[in-house]
């Protein structure tokens, strides 16, 4: 997850010799990576509290502390079979835009509410995660700005998905509406579609 605080840093401090702007930016990432970019952007002082209270070994815990309550927030993100550890926190109007998909057959990440092993150190220990079924569901019943796309695939493998056309398509209209200058997190709109490979 510092890899997430340190890119994000990174395009911030270097933006104007890469001519962009840092306050559009977005995350995406695939499996874990769908993961980390969900618990960076929604879930950080939660997985890190988590982890000190289960005893994970991190790196170095205050430095963990100290870098996520200042980092960077992404204007959206995408996610491809991933799950948060807390969804509360995407209870607001507010939240961050987000374009949750999900594997049909996935055996891996559960499309609603399953379990997950974490810490590599010491006893296994099972956490509660919420997929993206679930993340859906209750992102209309919240009011907030999530997208959820069912990609038709068989199992956790995701090659060839994002070279997909319709997905493509999708993904481009998902972040044309959201990482526009004029975009407003405040004009919300929700999208449930399916798409088979």
């Amino acid at each position: 997850m510092l890899d997430v605080y340190y890119m994000m840093e990174f395009l911030h401090k270097n933006a104007g010799e890469f001519n962009i702007n840092p306050e559009n930016t977005f995350i995406i990432g695939g499996s874990s990576g769908a993961v980390i970019g969900l618990t960076y952007t929604y879930n950080a002082d939660y997985f890190v509290k988590w982890a000190l209270e289960n005893q994970c070994q991190l790196e170095d815990p205050e430095l963990y502390i100290s870098l996520l309550q200042s980092r960077k927030a992404p204007k959206a993100i995408i996610a491809l079979a991933g799950f948060l550890l807390e969804p509360d926190r995407i209870h607001s109007e507010t939240t961050i835009p987000l374009l949750e998909m999900s594997l049909s057959n996935d055996y891996l990440i559960r499309d609603s509410i399953g379990t997950f092993a974490n810490c590599k150190s010491g006893p296994m220990i099972y956490t509660k995660t919420y997929g993206s079924q679930y993340i859906f569901e209750k992102s209309i019943e919240w009011n907030t700005p999530v997208d959820w796309l069912s990609v038709k695939a068989s199992g956790h493998g995701m090659a060839g998905i994002l070279t997909n056309e319709s997905i493509s398509k999708k993904i481009l209209s998902f972040l044309e509406k959201h990482l526009s200058e004029e975009s407003s997190q405040q004009e919300l709109q929700w999208n449930k579609t399916s798409i088979k490979l």
